[in-house]
């Protein structure tokens, strides 16, 4: 082979690397839960934790994208997480139910999540949200285990 098919062959190879490591990131930044969280619901899980998600599990597909959603993180870094939210130890209502307990086993049993996924309600601090539309999430912090868990229920 020639210099100058061996200098275009390098190039080539050089872009279609740069095209592939770009697509990976691309990929894992849109795949990222928390983008999801940010256009739903206006927050994200901070980058600086050091999060990764451990489990998930949903209700499917739907037309409208009403259903249940369940997303456990473990974290490494506590302080970005202590400053996500205003987080509370006290158990509210939710919009259809006495308490934010009550609401999460309803949600997390409708969609079959083994007793051994569910939060160490003991053990967290809570944050909630509800809008117009009748959605709701909790969110659920164990600093005990380094764990976030998000808990939503789309109407």
């Amino acid at each position: 082979m020639n210099k100058r098919k061996i200098v275009v062959v390098s190039i080539v190879a050089v872009i279609v690397i740069i095209i592939v490591i770009g697509l990976a990131l691309a990929w894992n930044h849109f795949n990222d839960y928390s983008t999801t969280l940010k256009a739903n619901w206006g927050f994200s899980l901070p980058s600086k934790a050091h999060y990764s998600e451990v489990y998930s599990k949903d209700s499917g597909a739907s037309f409208h994208g009403d259903g249940i959603r369940y997303h456990i993180f473990s974290y490494k870094e506590e302080q970005p997480v202590t400053e996500m939210f205003d987080w509370s130890d006290d158990e509210e209502k939710t919009m259809f139910n006495s308490s934010y307990q009550e609401a999460i086993a309803e949600w997390l049993n409708s969609i079959d999540v083994p007793s051994k996924e569910f939060p160490n309600y003991s053990e967290c601090l809570y944050w909630y949200e509800s809008q117009d539309d009748n959605s709701e999430i909790i969110v659920l912090w164990d600093a005990s285990s380094k764990r976030i868990y998000v808990v939503e229920s789309f109407l």
